[in-house]
């Protein structure tokens, strides 16, 4: 999640699409909340944690699923630097 990469949120968004509606739309507004910052500022930590909690209420959906989280907050405040791998965590 970024946190999840678009790739991965639209496949989740896929497996999530009948069996999991609120949890699906929160994702999808999780999202678009990501592509306005690109126009505007968001609170990075505010949206870091909601990523975070969307991504452990994933987990506990599709518990087989390996879900890795990207804290964009975190590479934020440290102007992206070294590998992304520094700022993913798997949710377990």
């Amino acid at each position: 999640m970024t946190g999840m990469g678009a790739k991965r949120s639209a496949a989740t968004h896929g497996a999530m699409s009948a069996s999991h509606p609120k949890l699906r739309d929160r994702l999808a507004r999780w999202c678009a909340r990501f592509q306005t910052s690109f126009d505007r500022e968001i609170d990075l930590d505010a949206f870091a944690a909601e990523g975070r909690a969307i991504a452990r209420a994933v987990k506990a959906e599709l518990p087989d699923w390996s879900i890795v989280y990207f804290d964009e907050a975190a590479a934020a405040r440290r102007n992206y630097r070294g590998s992304p791998a520094n700022y993913e965590t798997e949710i377990l």
